[in-house]
């Protein structure tokens, strides 16, 4: 069987390329966190063999051998090997010649459908809405740099970034400046306030010019973790222009890498308005000849390549939600949903309320 880690739009994009006869997308949750949690997830996927074969035989017209062979993978006592402990679902996708799982960042089923393509709205949830970034964290110390998107945060080398403030300014000799105190005794001290401040400025700089070379031209956000005062120095300071003006405040010394990568998420998602955009064009351009709802024309567009935004609404994509739509408007969604991947389209979760029609996605087409 073949492994797939990392859930992207790259992997999705290959995944709608793969058309059978028959194709089963089996769906598991994968909680590797509680106590034995193989044991449950093997009954699932037992579970889901003994559904996914006798739809075959009744629905499909297989015979109970030929069934039972295609659901074989689903019994493999391999197919929890090399699914990462951090992974809470895991997609099982199977041809009569092929299968292939797949390790999710979030939960899914347990479910199956079948169909001539993979059936992928399960997955769009964590996909939909992804955004690159940076994280960086300031402090008078160990200052470092991550690069992130939902489910992924990783330290990025920097080989100029200095250690610490220390560090940074160890060329820096300072003269004692002398306080008169009470009756004319002097004491010395580090410089005063406006030295302190300068020194800081300096060592953020010198953070700032570091990092440039890694942040480029791009136009990814840049998070800043830290202390009020430094984290504003360096926002008012830094020439890269896609810095957020609102820092995440803490000291970053004390911050679990989970927890500053979780609070810089939110701080990037909090800010990201492109599905109220695309629901704000969808109902601006109605009866312009530039939408779609109707079922026939999503179809035509979508394998045309003509979707510019798919708004599939919430329910679609969550087990949890409404009422699960019919079997053959679920065929249809899915078909819409692969070809405006297959073409790039971007695909926006939006609430139920936001879409119109019964079909529950709708189009913005490019032209």
């Amino acid at each position: 069987m073949t492994t797939v880690v990392g859930l992207s739009h790259h992997t999705l994009s290959t995944l709608v390329e793969w058309e059978a006869p028959l194709l089963v997308s089996a769906f598991v949750p994968s909680d590797f966190s509680r106590p034995q949690p193989t044991e449950p997830i093997k009954k699932a996927l037992r579970r889901l063999a003994q559904i996914t074969s006798a739809k075959l035989t009744v629905d499909h017209g297989l015979g109970h051998g030929s069934a039972a062979a295609f659901v074989a993978p689903l019994l493999d006592e391999s197919i929890l090997d090399d699914v990462p402990v951090a992974s809470r679902g895991l997609a099982v996708f199977l041809s009569a010649d092929t299968s292939m799982k797949l390790a999710l960042p979030v939960a899914v089923g347990p479910a199956v459908e079948i169909g001539d393509g993979p059936d992928l709205l399960r997955l769009l949830p964590a996909v939909v809405g992804d955004l690159d970034f940076f994280s960086l964290t300031i402090g008078k110390k160990d200052p470092r740099l991550f690069r992130g998107r939902r489910f992924e945060f990783e330290p990025v080398d920097v080989p100029d970034m200095p250690r610490s403030i220390d560090d940074a300014l160890w060329y820096i000799r300072r003269e004692p400046v002398r306080n008169r105190d009470g009756a004319g005794v002097l004491h010395g001290s580090g410089g005063g306030e406006d030295l302190r401040k300068d020194d800081v400025h300096q060592y953020l700089h010198l953070i700032d010019k570091a990092i440039t070379p890694i942040l480029g031209g791009g136009e990814s956000p840049l998070v800043i973790i830290g202390v009020e005062y430094e984290a504003a120095m360096f926002i008012n300071s830094t020439h890269y222009r896609h810095t957020f003006g609102i820092p995440v405040l803490g000291s970053p010394e004390g911050m679990p890498v989970d927890e500053l990568h979780e609070r810089s998420w939110e701080l990037v998602k909090s800010h990201d308005t492109s599905a109220a955009e695309a629901v704000s064009r969808l109902h601006q351009l109605a009866g312009t000849g530039q939408t779609a709802v109707d079922p026939d024309d999503l179809i035509a567009a979508s394998e045309s390549g003509s979707v510019r935004d798919l708004l599939v609404a919430r329910s679609v994509v969550d087990d949890t939600g409404a009422p699960p739509i019919s079997a053959a408007d679920r065929r249809t969604v899915v078909a819409v949903v692969n070809d405006c991947l297959r073409h790039r389209a971007t695909i926006h979760i939006v609430d139920d309320a936001d879409v119109p029609g019964d079909l529950r996605i709708a189009a913005v087409l490019r032209y």
